[in-house]
C-alpha cells in the first residue's frame, strides 16, 4: 500500500473546490453587472435565461459589456433570444446587455457626456434594475412603471473594468429622461455620488378625488376649466376660436399624461389601446 501525500498548494483542485471557484466568479461577476427583472411568468423566464447566459460568459471570463459577449453556446442563446422576444415584442434583445444598452443612449458625448434614458417597460414588468460602470463610476438604474431612479456609487476600483460607453464618455455623466413621447420633452438631472435621484415622468397614481395629492383626479381637476371653456366656444355663439394653441397645447399636454398611464400586466399589443391601469 503506497501512501502518497502533498501540501494543499500542490495538490491539484478537486471538483468540488473547482466548481465552488466558478460559482463564486459568477457570483461576483453578477453583483458587478447585475440584471434583474421582476414581474409576471414571463418575466420571470426571462431572468432565468439572462442568469444562465451570464453563467455561460463568466465560465469564458467574459464582462456583461465585453466585446466578446455573444460567445456562448448556440442552444444558450437561443433560450434567451426566444424568452426576450417573448417579454419585448419589436426590441432585437439578443443579449443580456442589450437590456441596459436600450436604455442607456448617449445623446451628447461633449463634456459632461448627457446619457439619454429610455424608461418604458413592457407590462408585465414589474421592475427592471441593473448596475453599469458609466465616467469612472457605479451607477445602480432601477426601472419601474412611471419612474426611473439612479443611484451613484463608488469609483471603479479597476483601471482595466469594462465601462459602457468607456471611448466616449470618461466623466459622470447627466441623464435625460424624457417626460412624454415628444423627442425634445425630457428632464435633464445629474446625481452627487452615493446620491439617488428619483424622476416620475408618467402618471401612475389615482390620487384624492379633491386633487390635492397629484395623479389623475389632480390632472383632470386642473384641466377642467379649459376642457369647458373649449366647449363653450366651440358649441356656443361665440366668435373666440376652440383651437387656439395655448388651450390646446394644455389638454394635449394633458392627453400626454393619461396615455402615460401604465398598462395592466396581461395588456398586449394589439389590445385595447385606451386600457390603463392606476395604483
Amino acid at each position: 500500500l503506497f501512501e502518497a501525500s502533498f501540501d494543499s498548494e500542490d495538490r491539484p483542485p478537486l471538483l468540488p473546490e473547482v466548481e465552488e471557484a466558478h460559482r463564486s466568479a459568477w457570483r461576483s461577476e453578477w453583483d458587478k453587472a447585475d440584471i434583474a427583472i421582476d414581474g409576471t411568468r414571463k418575466v420571470a423566464r426571462c431572468q432565468r435565461m439572462a442568469r444562465l447566459f451570464r453563467f455561460h460568459q463568466v465560465s469564458r471570463g467574459d464582462s456583461v459589456c465585453a466585446a466578446g459577449e455573444p460567445r456562448v453556446q448556440p442552444l444558450v442563446s437561443r433560450l434567451f433570444q426566444a424568452a426576450s422576444t417573448d417579454l419585448f415584442p419589436g426590441e432585437n434583445i439578443h443579449r443580456p446587455s442589450l437590456l441596459v444598452t436600450s436604455r442607456l443612449l448617449v445623446q451628447d458625448p461633449r463634456n459632461p457626456p448627457v446619457i439619454r434614458i429610455e424608461p418604458k417597460l413592457p407590462p408585465a414588468c414589474r421592475q427592471l434594475r441593473f448596475n453599469a460602470a458609466l465616467g469612472q463610476r457605479w451607477h445602480r438604474f432601477t426601472f419601474t412603471p412611471g419612474a426611473v431612479k439612479i443611484h451613484v456609487q463608488g469609483h471603479i476600483l479597476h483601471a482595466t473594468a469594462s465601462q459602457l460607453y468607456g471611448d466616449t464618455v470618461s466623466m459622470p455623466p447627466k441623464f435625460a429622461i424624457p417626460s412624454s413621447e415628444e423627442v425634445s420633452d425630457v428632464v435633464e438631472v445629474r446625481a452627487a455620488p452615493w446620491n439617488q435621484v428619483h424622476v416620475q415622468h408618467s402618471l401612475t397614481e389615482l390620487g384624492r378625488p379633491d386633487g390635492s395629492s397629484g395623479g389623475f383626479y389632480s390632472l383632470m381637476r386642473r384641466t377642467r376649466l379649459m376642457r369647458v371653456e373649449v366647449l363653450r366656444r366651440l358649441l356656443g355663439d361665440s366668435e373666440e376660436d376652440f383651437r387656439d394653441a395655448t388651450l390646446r397645447q394644455i389638454l394635449h399636454n394633458a392627453l400626454v399624461g393619461l396615455r402615460s398611464v401604465p398598462r395592466p400586466p396581461e395588456w398586449c399589443h394589439g389590445d385595447n389601446e385606451d386600457l390603463h391601469i392606476l395604483e
